[in-house]
This record gives C-alpha cells, structure tokens and sequence, in this order.
C-alpha cells in the first residue's frame, strides 16, 4: 500500500490539469477528505445578509458614539455660554461703575453700557451667532 503521509514536490502552477492529476493518482485519500469536509454551500444572499448586519452594528456604533459626543459638546457649549454672559456682564458692570463717577454720566447712559457689554456677550451665544451668520 502506498503511504498517504508523503507529500508530493511542488510543481510551482496550480492549474486544473494538476489537481484533476492529483485526484487521478489518490482517489481514496480525495474521496475520504470530500466526505470529511463537506460544508454547506454560502450563498450570495447569505453572504449579502451578513454583511448587512455587520454594516448596521457599525452605523449603530457610529450613532451612539456620535450622539454621546454631541451631547458632551452640548453641555460644553452651555457652560461655555453661561461662562461668556457672566464675563460680559461683570465686565460692563465694571465699565458703568469705572466711567459713571469719573464722568458724571447720567444714570441712562451707564445703563446704555452696560446693555451693549450684554448684548455683545449674548451675541456670542450659538443661537445667535448662527442667527448672525445668517444675515451678515
């Protein structure tokens, strides 16, 4: 009997002359191993199927990792916001209190200041920024 353990040399092509040869000369070892490794046949629809569900965990991952970053900047924005208003405000306060007494300015015109020192801070916020966007 001839030993099955010995692999023949490579040819260096892979032709189909080759293999039908190679089936020619082991028929018994090419029958045994079809038998041992028959596996259902993937079909196109299958295959397709998978790939759409492994697209759609990635666009589902995607969303959940854009929608975390969304909302983080959401709230950056907000206390950036509060933060900008705050800062605009103390700085026309301090602008009404340093002008007013040195100036005897009347009392309308500290708050003119210190309206315009607000409205220039709340113009940095988003909605109204996107607001001036648009129009100038």
């Amino acid at each position: 009997m001839e030993s099955i353990d010995r692999m023949d040399e490579p040819t260096g092509s892979d032709s189909a002359a080759d293999e039908a040869r190679w089936r020619a000369e082991h028929a018994a070892l090419d029958a045994s191993l079809t038998r041992m490794i028959r596996a259902p046949q993937v079909e196109q629809a299958f295959d397709a199927a998978v790939w759409r569900r492994i697209h759609a965990d990635d666009e589902r991952m995607v969303r959940v990792a854009d929608t975390e970053m969304r909302s983080a900047s959401d709230r950056f924005a907000i206390w950036l916001a509060a933060l900008n208003l705050t800062g605009c405000a103390v700085a026309g306060i301090g602008a009404v209190l340093a002008v007013a007494p040195s100036v005897h300015a009347p009392n309308s015109l500290s708050w003119t200041v210190a309206a315009l020192a607000l409205g220039l801070g709340a113009w940095q916020l988003p909605p109204l920024r996107d607001l001036a966007r648009r129009f100038f």
